[in-house]
């Protein structure tokens, strides 16, 4: 039997459609050979309404039994479909709370979450993604709703501000090995900032596009992913002390976020 050498943790609390990020999250599992683990949390005070105890037990273990109903439903016939198993863990208390111990316990190698709505996240409680880049220093895929990429089908990868330069952990060279089609590099300069040579990545052929960095920069970079058809943007989440020019800011990245309706990977940090 094959071992897996890397970690997906899918975090979502089954309130919002999860099948294309599941999808996701198993092709990605098959491309880089990972375990797949579902992470569901449930903030006890949306469950119980009651200050009776035993009513508030009673009113627990049913609500435990139908979301354990529901992720079987959803991962199900997912598993079967790729032939990969995916485990699950459900738990109750402090959403952010749990993710942290979850984080520190499982040590996933990946996490993927879901495209957030305006004024909606994945999971209950406030900023989740911003709390899950702030607190994970491994790859974070924020899977979108609309693009699916799948193993038997060849990716179209965008890389945005010299991602190929932070590349931490294998499985993202294997996972840009995998397009057929030339990787399209972008990059937001700022005024009067020289061009850095950029080293030809995973020994594929690259189109490049460089934008000047200002309050436009993320509308022209959606009209360029648009017109290539990228389904999948990567881009390059360096430590603070990492930071340089062509870095992208906290800001940059969570406007790209909202804005960008394609699944995002974003890198590892130090």
């Amino acid at each position: 039997m094959k071992t897996n050498k890397y970690k997906i943790a899918v975090l979502t609390d089954f309130k919002s459609p999860v099948n294309t990020m599941l999808n996701n999250s198993v092709s990605l599992a098959k491309i880089i050979n990972a375990s797949v683990e579902i992470l569901c949390v449930k903030e006890p005070s949306g469950v119980i309404k009651s200050d009776n105890q035993l009513s508030a037990m009673r009113t627990m273990n049913q609500e435990y039994l139908n979301t354990k109903k529901v992720i079987l439903r959803n991962i199900t016939p997912i598993s079967k479909k790729h032939g990969i198993e995916i485990s699950h863990t459900l738990s109750y208390g402090n959403v952010k709370d749990e993710i942290r111990h979850y984080i520190n316990e499982y040590k996933p190698d990946v996490i993927v979450l879901g495209k957030r709505k305006p004024r909606r996240t994945q999971l209950s409680g406030d900023s989740i993604t911003p709390f899950v880049l702030k607190h994970f220093k491994g790859t974070v895929i924020i899977s979108s709703e609309e693009n699916l990429f799948e193993p038997n089908k060849a990716l179209n990868i965008g890389l945005l501000n010299n991602f190929e330069g932070s590349l931490k952990v294998d499985f993202e060279k294997e996972l840009m090995d995998c397009t057929n089609s030339p990787l399209k590099a972008f990059q937001m300069i700022k005024p009067n900032h020289p061009l850095k040579e950029r080293s030809k990545p995973f020994s594929k052929d690259v189109e490049e596009y460089i934008f000047e960095h200002n309050d436009n920069s993320v509308k022209n970079l959606s009209n360029y992913i648009l017109k290539n058809n990228v389904n999948l943007l990567c881009l390059n989440r360096a430590s603070q002390k990492a930071k340089t020019k062509t870095t992208l800011k906290g800001s940059d990245i969570n406007q790209i976020i909202n804005n960008l309706d394609i699944s995002l990977l974003l890198s590892g940090v130090n």
